[in-house]
């Protein structure tokens, strides 16, 4: 059976395939979850103001500003490696388009992440 590849995550010269990928909108926030053989991406309370519905988020973008606000709206979110889990620090987000016919949102991140920490 091929695995069909969604998306990649590019680290320290190194790219991981994502095979499941899903995003959730939820009371103006978007929740990101991406899945490869032995990681895991994770990106909650992503907000997204005067957006109603996920199709709305065609070409919006997200961006932090500082290490303190990303802690604050990304807490729970980060990386999980086979020996390593590491939380972001700055992160922008980029909504494609939303295709209808098949409910997907194409998007684009881009961040840096904390050093190395136990899982």
């Amino acid at each position: 059976m091929e695995t069909k590849q969604i998306g990649y995550l590019e680290f320290d010269g190194c790219f991981y395939h994502f095979t499941t990928a899903r995003c959730a909108f939820r009371n103006g926030l978007l929740e990101i979850e991406a899945e490869g053989q032995t990681y895991r991406l994770k990106i909650y309370g992503i907000p997204f103001k005067g957006v109603k519905n996920i199709s709305q988020l065609a070409a919006k973008n997200f961006e932090t500003d500082s290490h303190a606000q990303t802690r604050e709206m990304i807490a729970e979110g980060g990386i999980l490696f086979e020996d390593s889990y590491r939380c972001w620090q700055t992160i922008s987000i980029r909504c494609g388009q939303f295709n209808t016919a098949d409910n997907t949102l194409f998007l684009m991140v881009k961040g840096t992440l904390e050093d190395d920490k136990s899982k």
